[in-house]
């Protein structure tokens, strides 16, 4: 996606400098603040992109639109590796300061997502049907079982032990 990534160089943002990176995205000039998260035209004083029906940044370049998030993380460490995303560690689709950008697996970045839906809002916990609180997380596209509680925080605490073995910091 990112071709010839530029120097890094400092700018004026109003009243703040900005550390930004000179970058060519599908034959489009570019200028990304890593520090603030926004991509400008070169030249351009407003950041680009709009916030697609899923919450995340995109800008177009040429016929085609692109992650905001991976042209900054591109601009700063170069071409992301085949089966390997980027992570928003702190969960905000529009929040892509390169300090809040990561690399991660598939896996890992699943398993940094909060809990979406069901009766317990426990991440990793859900209602079985005998009444007790089951406890079990999901690997490799694969469910692990992890046991049933009395309690949903019983069941969260088992969880969360074992996300933290299998998911390290995600």
């Amino acid at each position: 996606m990112v071709a010839d990534s530029g120097k890094a160089r400092r700018g004026d943002a109003g009243d703040r400098v900005m550390k930004t990176i000179e970058t060519t995205v599908n034959g489009r000039s570019l200028i990304v603040d890593v520090e603030a998260g926004k991509v400008y035209a070169a030249g351009g004083s407003a950041s680009l992109g709009w916030r697609d029906n899923t919450g995340y940044l995109r800008v177009c370049a040429g016929k085609n639109s692109f992650a905001a998030h991976r042209i900054i993380w591109e601009s700063v460490h170069g071409k992301i590796a085949e089966g390997f995303e980027i992570d928003h560690i702190n969960n905000v689709r529009d929040d892509n300061r390169i300090s809040n950008l990561r690399l991660a697996t598939k896996s890992n970045n699943a398993a940094n997502r909060k809990k979406h839906n069901g009766n317990v809002p426990l991440k990793g916990v859900t209602i079985h049907k005998c009444g007790k609180f089951q406890a079990s997380l999901k690997l490799g596209g694969k469910f692990i079982y992890l046991g049933l509680y009395e309690t949903a925080e019983e069941a969260h605490a088992a969880y969360v032990s074992k996300a933290i073995s299998i998911h390290a910091n995600f």
